[in-house]
Parts: C-alpha cells; sequence; structure tokens
C-alpha cells in the first residue's frame, strides 16, 4: 500500500496489490596475489506485482542484477574497493484503466547502473 499527504492535509491510500518476492544469486571471489581480489555476481529476484495489475505510477517488473568490484589492500595503512551492479529491470507490461479510460502498452527494457568505492587510510 502507498499513503499519500497532500500539501493541504489531505490524505489517501492506494492498494497497489504487490505480493512477496523470491530472489536466488550466486557470487564468486577469487584473491589475486597477495593484495588484490575480484567478485563476481548474478541474482534474479521475481516481480512483485502481476502484469494486469501494474500501473503506470510504478512499472515495476523482475529483476536481473550482474555485480562486480574490484579490491587492494595495502598493509596496515591504506585499501580501496570499487565495484558497479547492473540492474536490469525488464519491460513492465501495463494495462491498466482509471477514469473510464484504457491505456495498455509496455516500456523499453529498462536498466540501471550503479557504482561505488571506498577508500580508507589509517592515519
Amino acid at each position: 500500500n502507498e499513503l499519500s499527504v497532500t500539501s493541504t492535509g489531505a490524505s489517501s491510500v492506494t492498494d497497489r496489490n504487490w505480493d512477496n518476492t523470491w530472489q536466488v544469486g550466486a557470487a564468486y571471489a577469487q584473491k589475486l596475489g597477495g593484495t588484490s581480489y575480484y567478485t563476481l555476481g548474478i541474482s534474479y529476484e521475481s516481480s512483485p506485482v502481476k502484469d494486469e495489475l501494474r500501473t503506470f505510477d510504478f512499472p515495476v517488473d523482475a529483476m536481473w542484477k550482474l555485480s562486480a568490484g574490484y579490491g587492494w589492500s595495502g598493509g596496515k595503512k591504506l585499501d580501496f574497493a570499487v565495484g558497479a551492479t547492473l540492474y536490469l529491470l525488464g519491460d513492465a507490461p501495463v494495462d491498466q484503466t482509471a477514469q473510464r479510460v484504457r491505456a495498455a502498452g509496455k516500456f523499453d527494457t529498462n536498466y540501471s547502473l550503479m557504482m561505488g568505492g571506498t577508500l580508507r587510510y589509517v592515519f
């Protein structure tokens, strides 16, 4: 459910008809010599909503995630790591009727790339 509150203080609740999801994944980590390593991962998460109940304002579908990372340790003083995850978010077909107007279609396959890193230095 979604709770919305307007600037006038009025509120409404929208039932999203979402179900529980399930997820499965696998990861691999490999040490490269004594000071560095890399990681790889893949996972799948099922869609939280049936196609016929999906809405245009929040078109969530099943999701694949592909991840990779690299880390290096310079002993007791310095280390860093970088990583990225590519989210493949599906095409999210929608068939919605609101105020007696029907809108149907699907989105282009959605992608999202998240990148990050850490740097640690001990003084």
